[in-house]
C-alpha cells in the first residue's frame, strides 16, 4: 500500500511531462524575444495601397527662419489688385536664348506656374542694382521658387562656350500669383548683395547695396485674387544668396519658401 501511494505522484509527473513535450517527444520551438511577429497574410483584393504624396519641392516645406533674428517690420498699405503693370517677360523677350544649364536661379523648364526670369551679364561690379531696363539680357529662364540658399555659385554657361559667369551678373524675375485667402502676411527677403522686391508695381522691400547675407521684411494686408510680383538681384562675387519667405503675420513658425503655390 505504501508503494502505491509513492507511485501516484510519479505517474502524474510523467503525464504532465508527456503533455508538455507532445507526442513527438520534442519541445516546441521558442520564439526569441527580439524577433518581430510575422503579420498574417492579407487576402488578394482586401489590401489598400496608398502612394505617399511628395511635395513638388521639399524646400517649400521647411521653416528657414528658425533662430534668425528679424528687425522691425516695415508696414505697407493694402494693395489695390486693379493696379498692376504688365510683367510678361516670356512674350516680350521670346528672342532671347534660354539658359543652357540648370541652377538654383532657374532653368529652361517652363511649368504652368513658373515665373519668368532674365539674366544679365554685367560689364563691371556695381555697388547698387543697375537700371536693368537699359541692359541687353543674356538669357531668359524660369523658376517656381526664390530659393537660392547661401552657396558658392558655379555660374551660368557662357553663350559662346567660354568660362561660366558666376560674378558680375544680375537677374530680374516677374510674374503673377494668386492669394487664396485674404489676410495679413509677412514677407522676408534674404540676399547676399542687392535685391529689390515689388508687389503690384510697388517696391515693398529694398535690400539693395553691397553687403553680406541680410534679411529684410515687410507686413502686408492682401486681398484674395491675382497679384503681380517682380524681384531684382545682382551679385559681384560667386558668394550668392537670394531667398523669399512668407508666413501669416505673427506666425513665424509657419514660414515657408514663397512660391505661387503657397497658401495658408
Amino acid at each position: 500500500m505504501r508503494t502505491s501511494l509513492i507511485a501516484i505522484p510519479l505517474l502524474l509527473a510523467a503525464c504532465q511531462f508527456e503533455a508538455h513535450m507532445g507526442s513527438g517527444g520534442t519541445a516546441p520551438p521558442q520564439t526569441p524575444a527580439n524577433t518581430p511577429p510575422v503579420p498574417a497574410p492579407v487576402p488578394n483584393g482586401d489590401a489598400t495601397v496608398t502612394t505617399p504624396t511628395t511635395p513638388a519641392d521639399p524646400r517649400a516645406t521647411v521653416n528657414p527662419l528658425a533662430g534668425v533674428t528679424i528687425g522691425t517690420p516695415t508696414p505697407a498699405p493694402p494693395f489695390d489688385p486693379r493696379v498692376r503693370p504688365q510683367l510678361n517677360l516670356t512674350s516680350a523677350n521670346a528672342a532671347i536664348p534660354l539658359v543652357t544649364n540648370n541652377t538654383d536661379f532657374g532653368s529652361a523648364k517652363l511649368d504652368s506656374d513658373s515665373l519668368s526670369g532674365l539674366v544679365y551679364f554685367l560689364p563691371n561690379a556695381p555697388d547698387r542694382l543697375p537700371d536693368l531696363g537699359t541692359i541687353q539680357p543674356t538669357y531668359r529662364m524660369f523658376t517656381r521658387l526664390f530659393s537660392v540658399g547661401p552657396q558658392t555659385f558655379a555660374g551660368f554657361n557662357a553663350p559662346n562656350g567660354g568660362a561660366p559667369r558666376n560674378t558680375n551678373f544680375a537677374v530680374r524675375y516677374a510674374g503673377s500669383f494668386t492669394v487664396a485667402k485674404a489676410g495679413d502676411y509677412s514677407l522676408y527677403l534674404d540676399s547676399k548683395e542687392g535685391s529689390r522686391l515689388s508687389i503690384d508695381g510697388k517696391v515693398v522691400i529694398d535690400n539693395d547695396g553691397v553687403h553680406g547675407r541680410t534679411f529684410k521684411n515687410a507686413d502686408f494686408t492682401w486681398t484674395d485674387g491675382a497679384h503681380t510680383i517682380a524681384l531684382d538681384y545682382f551679385a559681384n562675387t560667386s558668394d550668392v544668396a537670394l531667398e523669399l519667405f512668407i508666413a501669416p503675420k505673427g506666425k513665424p513658425a509657419a514660414t515657408r519658401v514663397w512660391s505661387p503655390q503657397v497658401s495658408f
